[in-house]
């Protein structure tokens, strides 16, 4: 999301050309950039036969909550963390 956020709106091309090295394989990228946008954090625009994305939720993430579809927010607890806590055999609670 970093060079999301560094490169504004663009293709995953110019995405890979915002990370630092090592960068990932370009389908190994474009991939990713695919299920952002599923879950809600990227948007899309098709220019020609190109998609441009851009983020849709802020570098602090607080819009994450809130732009999500519903289908793809995992389910949480109280307060929204999606950490479960569970308590193993000698009692101690582990995520």
């Amino acid at each position: 999301m970093q060079a999301v956020w560094k490169a504004g709106e663009a293709n995953v091309k110019s995405f890979l050309e915002n990370m630092d090295k090592p960068r990932p394989p370009y389908t190994t990228l474009a991939s990713t950039i695919k299920n952002l946008e599923k879950k809600g954090f990227l948007t899309s625009r098709l220019i020609g036969n190109a998609y441009l994305y851009k983020a849709a939720v802020t570098e602090d993430g607080k819009a994450a909550a809130l732009r999500m579809p519903p289908s793809s927010r995992k389910k949480s607890g109280a307060n929204g963390s999606g950490a479960f806590l569970k308590k193993n055999k000698v009692g101690m609670k582990v995520k």
